[in-house]
């Protein structure tokens, strides 16, 4: 159902208690707020009801995104956030039972390291490269097998190189029990102006030479589902997820017994909804419109 009035937005908003956002192409493009959306979740915590951030971007830890909503002028605490980078740790440390000080060799940027060290955890990975672009520099990266890595995680990372995806191969080649987690496997990301590779290039490239399948930390898997539903004790039918993607943010909701609301204003467009046979149970343009629709 495509919201078009000020009633159709009423209504939707009066369906749930809860609301999960998705961030990037959601909330923001970038650096760019998308208008009305820090108004959007005032007005929805006017109402009475509960707004949770809950992102597949790995970037950044609950921290690192509370500052940056901050900074956005989002009026939000700590626990209404819950990215990707939260989700990997909490599964390995909840799920995995891996003990304090296991080692994890990171593909990822620093969130991903921060709640890992937050969790516990020794972290390996963020920091190699190849110094020498010769065979015999790539060779020397069998001499860093560590068999005490317990878990490699792979999230997105602007600073990817042969070096991390060598010692990650490495890692889960040579030892059986290492475990193989993603925050996502999104195959692009949104920012302003476009779309760009994500975090499921660096999986597929791993799974590729690995063969070995990953257990998927962020939406749309049940492990992250399970966790919010501890989290904030979820009622399914009271919940509505909202976001751009229709393979994750959709899926996500529609998968778990929630209410769904895609807008128009990151990945997924008119075109992919016409097409798709998974289908939101609400879509509108945006957050925007959402917004002047109430306030009509």
């Amino acid at each position: 159902m495509e919201i078009k009035t000020t009633q159709d937005a009423l209504n939707f908003i009066n369906s749930c208690d809860t609301f999960l956002f998705d961030c990037d192409g959601v909330l923001w493009n970038g650096s760019h707020v998308i208008p009305k959306s820090v108004e959007l979740l005032s007005y929805l915590k006017s109402k009475g009801k509960r707004t949770v951030l809950v992102s597949n971007n790995s970037t950044s830890s609950r921290k690192g995104y509370l500052k940056k909503l901050e900074a956005m002028k989002f009026s939000v605490n700590e626990d209404d956030i819950f990215p990707s980078s939260y989700a990997a740790a909490y599964y390995l440390k909840e799920i995995e039972k891996l003990k304090p000080n296991d080692k994890v060799y990171v593909v990822g940027m620093g969130g991903i390291v921060d709640e890992l060290e937050l969790a516990g955890f020794e972290t390996l990975g963020i920091t190699d490269n190849v110094t020498e672009h010769t065979f015999s520099a790539a060779n020397e990266l069998l001499n860093k097998f560590d068999p005490n890595v317990k878990a490699v995680v792979v999230g997105f990372d602007l600073h990817m190189n042969y070096a991390k995806l060598a010692r990650a191969f490495d890692q889960l080649n040579r030892n059986s029990d290492c475990k193989f987690i993603a925050t996502n496997d999104d195959s692009t990301f949104p920012i302003q102006g476009g779309v760009l590779p994500g975090t499921g290039a660096w999986v597929a490239a791993l799974k590729e030479c690995s063969q070995k399948e990953p257990v998927i930390t962020g939406k749309p898997s049940t492990h992250l589902f399970n966790a919010l539903k501890k989290f904030y004790g979820l009622e399914t039918d009271k919940t509505c997820m909202i976001g751009d993607r229709i393979d994750t943010d959709i899926a996500f909701g529609k998968n778990h017994g929630m209410k769904s609301l895609l807008v128009l204003t990151g990945i997924s467009s008119r075109s992919s909804l016409e097409n798709t046979p998974l289908k939101p149970d609400y879509h509108i343009e945006s957050v925007t419109k959402l917004f002047e629709l109430i306030n009509t």
